[in-house]
């Protein structure tokens, strides 16, 4: 059922544009009054786009020669952007077309979930969440990938609207997924998900039927989207890479000797010191080029990392375990690590104050998924959440990662709290 089947469009659409101003108003003014970080390219995005832009091709920054480094989507979307506008501009308007995206995501889930009073709640906790305008105004993936997720969470969790539905939520996993490789995972769940239907369906002796129940468009859809960059990487690299070169690299970061003398066996949660990290990411650079020579390429510099992380795993299950403990704790932090100065203190501490009040209420919110038993309604998003979890108990970790379960904690906190103000009015009643 639409929402403009039960409430009037013009309210509808003044709260959505009431939430919308507040989000791409917040993230203009961090614009204005931090201007210099739209162009701090700390994951070399920009200057990607910048290669892409000025005809270079998807190569390294300030060089010709070809990467797969990053995921594809953000940089191409800046480099057309940047096209057009100045590149400060252009991260503006590529991150604020993530925001919207969220914003709008979130909204239709919460109609689609049956929260629809609870629209201009999630929308506003989607809004304001403090990392999500902080790195909105960073040439970072964090408010794009945000975005398509909300959306392909959106469009997953309506009932079958037939092949062109399926395509769209195709697409959009696809999209994500280009975006940042995190939610490939995902894939996997569901495909183990579709094979106990058809498991099902062999029991049940119709296997066809529920073949046919199956979203082959959408896998179709997806596989379009992803598609050329996996060819390009195989012209390129002699390999069909649907992820990055980037993936060794992050494991090996979360699972070496170094990190787990310098940060992990620490008595507190620390971030990892910057003399420490830069003497190992020097030492690393002078291992592969020992290892592999110098002109061994990404393909092969991102599997030796990989391999050398699995190593360390596999001869030290303690430090594993310890380390995924640090990760867990870094994925769910409520504040930056780090020492806050000046006004910063107080934004540290607010952000804070508003973690901790999502995370219980998103708490309360799962609870009350469990025990009415809504899970199958809520799937999407839980295999989101668990997704997003598993990955990051190997992979390098750190609160901003927790950017694609923004959507997800949102609805499972405006769900809590219309549990507890259930529970309320229930009590004033008797």
């Amino acid at each position: 059922m639409s929402v403009s089947a039960t409430v009037p469009h013009a309210v509808d659409r003044i709260g959505l544009a009431t939430v919308l101003l507040v989000a791409l108003g917040l993230r203009t003014a961090l614009g204005i009054l931090q201007p210099t970080e739209l162009t701090h390219d700390r994951d070399a995005y920009l200057g990607i786009a910048r290669q892409i832009a000025g005809g270079q091709g998807y190569s390294s920054p300030a060089s010709t020669t070809p990467t797969a480094f990053r995921p594809p989507l953000y940089p191409l979307l800046l480099a057309a952007a940047g096209s057009v506008f100045p590149w400060p501009a252009a991260v503006f308007l590529v991150n604020s077309i993530g925001s919207t995206l969220l914003i709008v995501g979130v909204w239709l889930l919460a109609d689609s979930l049956g929260l629809r009073c609870w629209q201009r709640i999630a929308g506003l906790l989607a809004a304001v969440d403090p990392l999500l305008v902080q790195y909105a105004g960073q040439p970072m993936t964090e408010s794009l990938f945000a975005g398509l997720v909300a959306m392909w969470l959106a469009s997953a969790i309506r009932p079958s609207t037939g092949w062109r539905g399926d395509s769209l939520t195709g697409v959009l996993f696809g999209l994500a997924v280009l975006c940042r490789p995190t939610l490939w995972p995902l894939a996997g769940l569901y495909a183990l998900i579709w094979i106990w239907r058809l498991a099902g369906g062999i029991r049940a002796g119709a296997l066809r039927a529920a073949c046919l129940r199956l979203p082959w468009a959408g896998v179709v859809a997806a596989a379009v989207v992803v598609a050329p960059w996996a060819l390009r990487n195989q012209m390129v690299f002699g390999i069909p890479l649907l992820t990055t070169t980037h993936g060794g690299y992050t494991l090996l970061l979360a699972n070496n000797p170094v990190f787990y003398r310098d940060v992990v066996s620490q008595s507190a949660d620390i971030a990892w010191p910057g003399e420490s990290l830069q003497s190992w990411q020097t030492d690393l650079a002078a291992a592969i080029h020992t290892e592999l020579g110098p002109s061994a390429g990404e393909v092969a510099e991102d599997r030796l990392q990989s391999r050398w992380a699995w190593n360390y795993i596999r001869e030290h299950p303690r430090a594993f375990r310890d380390s995924m403990g640090y990760r867990i704790r870094s994925l769910w932090r409520l504040a930056p690590q780090g020492q806050a100065t000046g006004s910063r203190v107080w934004l540290s501490r607010a952000a804070a104050g508003f973690y901790l009040i999502l995370f219980l209420l998103a708490g309360a919110g799962l609870m009350r998924v469990f025990l009415t038993g809504n899970v199958q309604r809520w799937l999407p998003l839980l295999l989101v959440l668990v997704t997003i979890q598993s990955v990051h108990l190997f992979y390098w970790t750190d609160a901003r990662m927790r950017a694609p379960l923004v959507p997800v904690l949102v609805l499972l906190a405006v769900l809590g709290l219309e549990g507890l103000t259930s529970r309320r009015r229930a009590a004033a009643g008797d």
